[in-house]
């Protein structure tokens, strides 16, 4: 996590009265990975490698059947959200 100071003379020292300088307005610190306790990381990764892969299946399927049906998907969806 990156943060900067984009207003430096809000913050003032308060021996010299001077206001931060440029090389102390970022601060950089590293975000440790957040995941509960049990789970394993690469399961995770490869759960979500699988569902971007699948999701873009379908959405490839969805663009191909638009542009065979001519615009039907539309109302074919209609369709079955009716039901």
């Amino acid at each position: 996590m990156v943060s900067v100071i984009k207003n430096k003379g809000l913050f003032v020292s308060k021996e010299t009265g001077l206001p931060i300088s440029a090389e102390h307005s970022t601060f950089a610190n590293p975000i440790p990975r957040q995941v509960p306790h049990g789970t394993k990381l690469e399961e995770v990764e490869t759960q979500a490698e699988f569902s971007s892969a699948t999701l873009q299946i379908l959405m490839f399927i969805q663009l191909a059947l638009q542009l065979v049906l001519k615009g039907a998907l539309n109302d074919l969806w209609g369709l079955f959200f009716s039901l």
